[in-house]
């Protein structure tokens, strides 16, 4: 309720105390409402933020992007960069978001010093699991995700290893239904909090449907690919 307040109330902000970075200098200040008003001078705000220093840079511009991949990325459990205790550890506490699996990427045996792949003993869950390494050419199986991936026709191996095309098979059941609305706007909002402020969306045309439906919360720019394979022409 305080953040709404202060939305209503404080129409414009002066950020001191900082190094503003603009395409041509620097300045000590910048006053902002909905865009910059003023970078250096004496202009005042509403309100007064001291930076203590900081940089203050201007928003990046991602002249290619997928936003539904970023989607997907967030809607799927990270395992890069983990040791081996919390990549078995993640899957386990994870919910399933992908047509009733928990579908995890980026695991690296390379890391832990033993060399030895995943089991699916360690990833068991009462969920079907998959968790992919960060090469994307394999993947390693729970119980319940081998009993899955062999009914539905995916060549499993005895160790619960699913490898290059009976990975791509089994990934495509699992994402089939995959409805990345819930997550696009998170998506936009992972890279508002990284500072990227607008992009150019390299995407589907289902996309398209998607920011009709819902008004981007950051600037996206739609590739002309997209629109014309929705047959969209120039003017329409």
């Amino acid at each position: 309720m305080e953040d709404i307040i202060l939305r209503l109330v404080v129409k414009t902000v002066r950020l001191t105390n900082c190094t503003v970075y603009t395409p041509w200098d620097t300045a000590d200040s910048l006053v902002f409402s909905d865009r910059v008003i003023q970078v250096g001078g004496g202009l005042r705000g509403d309100a007064e933020v001291d930076l203590h220093g900081a940089l203050v840079v201007p928003g990046f511009v991602d002249a290619h992007a997928h936003v539904r991949s970023t989607a997907f990325k967030l809607a799927t459990v990270d395992l890069q960069g983990k040791s081996r205790e919390d990549v078995v550890g993640y899957p386990r506490r994870a919910s399933p978001t992908m047509n009733g699996w928990v579908y995890a990427r980026g695991w690296d045996e390379s890391l832990w010093g033993g060399g030895d792949y995943l089991t699916p003993d360690e990833i068991g869950s009462e969920s079907p699991v998959l968790a992919v390494r960060v090469d994307g050419h394999m993947g390693v199986l729970n119980r319940r995700g081998i009993a899955l991936a062999r009914s539905i026709g995916v060549e499993v191996t005895g160790s619960g290893l699913v490898r290059e095309s009976e990975l791509v098979k089994l990934e495509s059941k699992i994402t089939e239904s995959f409805d990345p609305s819930g997550w696009m706007e998170m998506a936009q909002e992972y890279c508002l909090e990284k500072g990227v402020t607008a992009v150019c969306d390299i995407g589907q045309p289902a996309n398209v449907e998607y920011y009709l439906r819902k008004p981007p919360i950051m600037r996206v720019v739609f590739s002309p690919i997209g629109l014309t394979r929705r047959g969209w022409r120039t003017g329409e």
